[in-house]
């Protein structure tokens, strides 16, 4: 079982590059991965990947420069 295992885990900017890739390495490591980015599909396009590989997502267009936008993806991603 990993450290990981249950845990929430957001990543801002998941839906390329860096933010993806740590996405990834999150859901493989069996956290459930809150996908957040600007760009909607790039989004759901890494939670797919993770749903892909057995594991837990979800994704969220959001600035993170925005703080409704930042308290709405929290209110989302814990309850």
């Amino acid at each position: 079982m990993s450290e990981f295992s249950g845990k929430v885990v957001m990543v801002t900017g998941g839906g390329s590059g860096i933010g993806r890739g740590t996405s990834l390495l999150f859901g493989e490591e069996k956290a459930r991965v809150v996908v957040v980015d600007r760009d909607e599909s790039a989004a759901l396009e890494t939670a797919k990947l993770i749903h892909r590989n057995s594991g837990e997502a979800l994704s969220l267009k959001a600035d993170v420069a925005s703080k409704n936008d930042v308290k709405n993806v929290i209110k989302t991603a814990v309850g």
